[in-house]
């Protein structure tokens, strides 16, 4: 009977050594799995601060895109009346050209002057039509870049 008892002793013994082996492995086990959550864990803080670095680039971008089309919507504005203010002039000119009559040099000079002026005023008309054109062009190349 001391024999069996010492059998079944030594059999617990072999099972307490391995089942400390084992405890053993899952601390290892246990130790990896908290440092690859504890990686994880800062890889989604990372990506956090990079979702809201993001945001507020986009919100800034959003502020740029509107500043804008404010200037562009004032420019465009500003240079509609330089050109109908333009367009009334040279028809000013034109008509003033038109009645001046008479005979001489002098009013044949005149004349010309005027004529001289309302063509200036048509060339200044289509360089202002050419830059509006231009600004336009620009403002569509840049809403496609920040798009």
């Amino acid at each position: 009977e001391v024999v069996s008892m010492y059998a079944k002793l030594e059999a617990l013994t072999n099972d307490e050594h391995a089942l400390l082996s084992r405890t053993s492995q899952l601390e290892e086990e246990l130790e990896t799995a908290q440092s690859d959550l504890d990686t994880a864990t800062a890889r989604v803080r990372e990506m956090e601060q990079m979702q809201t670095d993001q945001d507020a680039d986009m919100r800034a971008n959003e502020s740029t895109i509107h500043d804008m089309e404010t200037r562009w919507s004032d420019a465009n504005s500003a240079n509609a009346m330089l050109v109908t203010q333009n367009r009334t002039l040279a028809s000013t000119l034109q008509q003033l050209s038109e009645n001046v009559t008479g005979v001489g040099e002098e009013n044949l000079y005149l004349k010309q002057q005027v004529l001289d002026s309302a063509e200036e005023v048509r060339m200044m008309n289509k360089a202002l039509q050419a830059a509006q054109d231009q600004h336009q062009g620009h403002i569509n190349e840049n809403e496609a870049t920040m798009i």
